[in-house]
């Protein structure tokens, strides 16, 4: 009988030693440790300090306490402690634990520190002897650029139920049995962000972390809460009257855990009822902007066969049907009429007086139609009509060009964000199944022989069946949102593709009207250089005889002067 006390005396003792070396932790615990145990633990208190400074906010460390005090009653207020001196003073006290303490860290938002100095939670991980699994979803939060651990959701549970006496080490001065369950979650859903944004890129994946551990003995539990925000703290603040928890009572051998066990897995409720929210607004939201973008493109008039039965090969401009033939024809015409037939050459002058008439008119007729000019860059009006008409014929209905490359951006993005919130909703369902499980073992286990706890845990395990089921749901909408905006997005590329071959046809079509521009030029310019060539034969053979006529006029001018 006496050495019992003495154990007891010992293990505070340890107890004692391991908060004053709070520093250690998590490398320090009260528990013996499996090798591969202190390893973790080792490598989890170097990760800490490497991310302090993105981790830890100390200027605005305020750490929330929620806690029952006398007859088990919450208070009117939290306890706000903002620095180590006071957090020890209020965790290291000579009375026992309350049965009911939350302990609440925020940020500013997901991707900030937190209100609180790394310090300060290695006292509290030391004082209540956290598993040194609860850090890894510590880690999730803290000053980062982008999200991390892609969407990661995870479940960790460990006890002491099954252990040796030795194990279970009894510390009665603070109410502590030694047999106690530790579970911890991270979980994640869709929240609205306040940052200006507007319909499905308002909203941002937010990730919380919970600590939970209960003495199965006394009914004590202890709850750490993360959040970018203080949404629980609200929550729980608002639903603790709800709790049916006894008065407080001092026989740890004598004590009916059952009450505690339900106000227990109540509060769980309130933590995995927040994971199951927000879905629908944020399903709607995404389908209404693909839709915005993908229904369009379903009612798109597009026909990329081109049948010449109905008339579509006529309406390509005569300018582009046997162009080359024409203007040969013609060349050899004008050449024809220029030099005549060799069987009925008329005199000399004649021919060279009717060239030079025919020049001059052309050049008239040039003056009066400037418009239809080609030398001076502006298309014939028929050329120009026909250029329109040809347009219109690849996309009669105006609808290739609403759309853009950027839409198909769009779709991939909102494809992205479809892809991590259901990643997200498979890993929450994962969670709960654990949780499930859990609990199950419990309930076959410790509590096999508690009809009213084993009552409470199935009572509880249809509250989580039933948010799981909630998700798949939202998991199976998801999916085939997914799948309309593959489908979506294959359409909107061909519909580009078919917008660029438009495009490119076009081109094709202004530069043969260009190339027939410049075969009209290059005519003109040798009928003008062969009309050149005449009057300059004219004006040398006229030119003598004008010479020899002035001067035999000058006599006569004289006489008159």
């Amino acid at each position: 009988m006496s050495s019992e006390p003495t154990q007891q005396h010992d293990a505070y003792d340890r107890f004692a030693e391991i908060c004053h070396e709070f520093r250690e932790y998590p490398k320090l615990q009260l528990q013996s440790q499996k090798p591969q145990d202190a390893f973790y633990a080792e490598q989890q208190w170097k990760k800490l300090h490497e991310r302090q400074e993105d981790l830890f906010d100390d200027d605005e460390a305020e750490l929330s306490f929620w806690e029952t005090g006398r007859s088990n009653k919450f208070p009117r207020q939290a306890v706000s402690i903002s620095d180590l001196d006071t957090l020890r003073e209020h965790l290291i006290r000579k009375e026992t634990d309350p049965h009911v303490r939350h302990l609440f860290i925020a940020s500013e938002d997901s991707r900030s520190p937190l209100n609180c100095s790394m310090d300060m939670l290695k006292l509290v991980g030391s004082y209540h002897q956290i598993d040194p699994s609860f850090l890894e979803s510590v880690h999730t939060f803290g000053a980062q650029d982008d999200p991390i651990d892609c969407g990661l959701a995870h479940f960790r549970a460990s006890d002491s139920l099954q252990c040796s006496k030795r194990d279970q080490i009894e510390l009665k001065r603070l109410g502590r049995s030694g047999r106690n369950l530790q579970l911890s979650y991270l979980l994640r859903s869709v929240e609205y962000s306040d940052s200006g944004s507007t319909g499905v890129w308002g909203w941002q994946i937010r990730q919380a972390a919970n600590y939970h551990s209960f003495d199965v003995n006394t009914g004590r539990s202890f709850w750490l809460t993360i959040k970018g925000n203080d949404l629980f703290e609200k929550r729980i603040k608002d639903t603790c009257h709800l709790l049916d928890i006894p008065s407080e009572t001092a026989q740890l051998d004598k004590v009916d855990v059952s009450p505690y066990l339900k106000a227990s897995l109540d509060t769980h409720v309130v933590y995995l009822s927040w994971c199951d929210e927000n879905w629908r607004s944020f399903i709607n939201d995404v389908e209404a902007a693909v839709r915005k973008i993908v229904d369009p493109v379903n009612g798109a008039l597009v026909d990329d066969h081109i049948d010449r039965s109905n008339g579509r090969a006529n309406s390509w401009p005569r300018s582009l049907q046997g162009h080359r033939q024409l203007t040969l024809l013609s060349k050899s015409q004008t050449w024809s009429n220029a030099s005549g037939s060799p069987g009925e050459a008329p005199p000399m002058l004649s021919r060279m007086l009717n060239s030079t008439s025919s020049t001059l008119g052309s050049w008239l007729k040039r003056e009066k139609n400037p418009v239809s000019d080609p030398e001076k860059g502006n298309p014939a009006p028929e050329q120009s009509q026909n250029l329109s008409f040809i347009s219109s014929t690849l996309d009669p209905h105006g609808t290739l060009d609403r759309f853009r490359f950027r839409d198909l951006q769009s779709l991939h993005k909102h494809a992205d964000v479809v892809q991590k919130t259901s990643l997200v909703l498979e890993l929450n369902i994962g969670v709960l199944r654990d949780i499930d499980d859990y609990y199950k073992y419990l309930a076959a286990t410790e509590f096999q022989d508690t009809p009213q706890a084993k009552a409470i845990i199935e009572e509880f395990l249809r509250e989580v069946s039933a948010i799981s089921r909630r998700l798949e749901t939202r998991m199976k909408q998801l999916r085939s949102l997914n799948a309309y905006l593959d489908q979506g997005m294959a359409l909107y590329e061909k519909v580009l593709q078919q917008r660029s071959n438009q495009i490119s046809t076009m081109f094709a079509e202004i530069a043969m009207a260009n190339n027939q521009q410049m075969q009209q030029i290059s005519d003109k310019t040798a009928k003008q250089t062969t009309s050149m060539h005449v009057i300059t034969v004219a004006t040398l053979f006229f030119l003598p005889a004008t010479f020899v006529a002035v001067r035999a006029t000058c006599p006569s001018i004289g006489n008159l002067i």
